[in-house]
């Protein structure tokens, strides 16, 4: 039988430690043991080192005993010790935040993206921008994930493609890793949503075993495509990325019949317009000003994915479906024609009792599940593998 290396089994126990910290604020050295399985001196010696690394605080809390003395001391995270910074790449923007390992924001920086901009130069610009706003802050960073739209490779860190900037085979993690000195974590954005979504429900005690996770979002007025839409599927927490790294890929099947339908109904000028308005919103304006043609447009457009949804349903049957419309403004008549739709086919496609929700994460969604992933590999949940702090 082989034998875990010693050093990885260091980082490994170091990890446990951090992570059940972590997971439990305030907690006592002798709990710290009951739950890692760890002798008291082995504990001794991991929290002596994290204490050191500034990983850790010690908190007296509660009352001392009737013989006097300190009150007990319990261990919590020091959140502020280090920093992740979280970029995503969207449409007409790029959207960097620098959180602490709470996921608490401390800077923030927006750049205007155009299409068919070189992503490295894009992100290159970005992130040396983080850097010399606060140098101080960028050498406390852990790691950077970057999100984009399209099929990514996420294992390696590749752009496999992006339609509407024409990303094809774009290695986004080696270059970045060696201009900056720190990991790079690639993820789809409606993948990265998905799983801040999934995180809200499960902090708010509302979790769902298994999550399918719809992305409408509206694309700068254009000759084509003026809507796009992705999706994921979540389950227990994990991302499913297919064995093609296309699980949720769902706009080659849907989005050509969006514009079919604008076409039919002479729509695609009013969303064609070169002045860099959003197409959706557009298209939701129109709808509340009672517009005829925009109301059938959109009711022809929901019974589409409507009917879309209630066949994945029918075949993954998840807990739930999260319908996120970007910009939400004016959607709401939106997102009740999909309920309704969904509803009408599911009750012909499916025999389960899928919830339909609402998305409660909206434009900072993919930055959210950006750090919620990159926190996976600092805050470890099992034994495979160390954490980023100690690797």
């Amino acid at each position: 039988m082989l034998k875990l290396n010693t050093s990885i089994s260091s980082q490994i126990n170091r990890s446990m430690v951090l992570s059940v910290i972590h997971r439990n604020p305030l907690i006592s050295r002798a709990l710290i043991a009951e739950q890692t399985g760890l002798d008291r001196s082995a504990i001794t010696h991991i929290l002596k080192e994290l204490l050191e690394r500034q990983l850790v605080e010690e908190v007296e809390e509660g009352k001392a005993s009737a013989r006097g003395g300190r009150r007990p001391v319990h261990l919590r995270v020091r959140h502020s010790a280090r920093s992740l910074i979280a970029v995503e790449i969207g449409i007409e923007e790029l959207n960097l935040a620098i959180t602490d390992l709470a996921g608490t924001v401390l800077d923030r920086l927006t750049f205007r993206v155009k299409r068919r901009d070189d992503p490295m130069k894009l992100l290159f610009r970005a992130i040396e921008a983080a850097r010399d706003t606060n140098p101080a802050r960028f050498e406390q960073v852990i790691a950077i994930a970057v999100s984009c739209p399209g099929i990514i490779e996420h294992e390696n860190g590749w752009i496999l493609l992006n339609l509407y900037h024409n990303w094809r085979h774009i290695n986004i993690k080696d270059p970045l890793e060696e201009r900056f000195g720190k990991p790079v974590f690639l993820e789809n954005d409606a993948n990265a949503a998905a799983l801040a979504e999934w995180s809200h429900h499960e902090a708010q005690g509302s979790g769902f075993d298994s999550l399918m996770y719809l992305m409408i979002r509206g694309r700068g007025t254009g000759p084509d495509l003026p809507l796009g839409i992705g999706g994921a599927f979540v389950q227990n927490g994990r991302l499913w990325h297919g064995s093609h790294h296309c699980s949720g890929e769902i706009a080659p099947a849907i989005v050509r019949r969006f514009t079919r339908i604008l076409r039919e109904r002479d729509l695609m000028d009013m969303v064609s317009t070169p002045d860099g308005q959003n197409a959706l919103t557009l298209l939701m304006k129109a709808v509340e000003k009672g517009d005829r043609k925009a109301t059938d447009a959109m009711i022809a457009i929901s019974d589409v994915v409507g009917r879309f949804l209630a066949e994945l349903a029918a075949f993954m049957d998840p807990d739930a479906i999260v319908i996120c419309i970007i910009p939400p403004e004016n959607s709401a008549p939106f997102t009740e024609a999909l309920e309704r739709d969904f509803r009408k086919h599911y009750g012909v496609a499916g025999l389960g009792r899928v919830r339909f929700v609402e998305a409660a994460r909206q434009a900072e969604a993919a930055l959210e599940g950006l750090v919620a992933l990159t926190l996976e590999h600092v805050f470890i949940r099992d034994r495979t593998r160390p954490s980023l702090l100690f690797a």
